[in-house]
């Protein structure tokens, strides 16, 4: 079992490789630097391993940890100033954020009203400046007070330079956050999930 979690882990970590490639190329007005397309396309061997991948010493916080752990709507701005470059680019299943302003304002109208927020991060793996976090999360929001705290799963790319972030990717099901839980359409989905389609 635990040998099919980490194929499974690794296949994903090399989807969010090329997600971070494709990002990275974006319209060429991302503030990435022009070769970031070219590391992250290196990071990959022809034959699909990580070149260079290592997991990380569980002693030391990630970046992923320093960015989210016990982040509040309040502690937003200061947390993505002190941590992401000006002109980060941040994309996630709602959208794409570019430069610090865009990712202040998304993260905070994700963090109102957000009343548990706790991420556990499972592995992750370093290569360079680019580290991939597998991750679940269990979180309560306002907006959904009827419902039980969310679980959720997924995996983050970040790329940094200096310790700040350049690029960061989150994959996740936005369905479980929110389609799943509208009336009627929340229903289909889950029998849609439920026949393996």
């Amino acid at each position: 079992m635990q040998i099919a979690k980490t194929v499974v882990g690794m296949t994903l970590c090399l989807g969010a490789y090329a997600g971070i490639a494709v990002l990275a190329r974006g319209e060429g007005e991302s503030g990435i630097p022009a070769d970031a397309a070219a590391e992250a396309d290196a990071l990959t061997s022809e034959e699909g391993a990580i070149d260079g991948a290592a997991e990380t010493d569980a002693s030391e916080p990630s970046l992923l940890e320093a960015l989210t752990s016990g982040l509040s709507e309040a502690g937003v701005r200061a947390r993505v100033e002190g941590l992401f470059t000006p002109e980060a680019v941040y994309q996630d299943p709602f959208g794409r954020f570019e430069g610090r302003e865009q990712i202040v304002q998304h993260f905070e109208k994700l963090f109102a009203g957000m009343e548990q927020f706790d991420l556990t991060i499972k592995e992750e793996f370093v290569s360079g400046e680019d580290t991939v976090s597998v991750w679940s999360l269990v979180m309560k929001h306002k907006s959904l007070s009827s419902d039980p705290a969310i679980e959720l799963e997924g995996i983050t790319h970040i790329r940094s330079v200096g310790g700040k972030v350049i690029a960061r990717v989150d994959y996740y099901d936005l369905g479980r956050v929110v389609y799943e839980r509208l009336p009627i359409l929340g229903s289909v989905v889950r029998w849609v999930k439920g026949k393996g389609m």
